[in-house]
């Protein structure tokens, strides 16, 4: 019976280690994404009000954001986020 509780001890103490690192990896990782999402908002900003920022989160990762920004004045941008380099495409209304 000892060997039984061990196990059972054991057990819960791995799944707890496991979650409380799962939890700072994810708030790690939206940490990191958030600061480069400020960094792409201050870059669009010099071109005009933004009326919104959107982030494809299915070809995004916390160092690689791929997404796009609709200006207030209509026009449409795409970018692509990475390691502090910003690419454009677009302009359009």
């Amino acid at each position: 019976m000892k060997k039984k509780s061990m196990a059972w001890i054991a057990g819960v103490v791995s799944l707890a280690s496991v979650l409380t690192a799962t939890r700072f990896y994810n708030r790690a990782r939206d940490k990191k994404e958030a600061q480069a999402l400020k960094e792409v908002r201050e870059q669009f900003e010099a071109m005009g009000p933004i009326g919104t920022v959107y982030v494809d989160q299915t070809k995004s990762s916390p160092d690689h954001l791929i997404g796009g920004v609709v200006m207030e004045d209509g026009r449409q941008f795409q970018f692509d986020y990475c390691h502090g380099q910003l690419q454009v495409e677009g302009g359009e209304k």
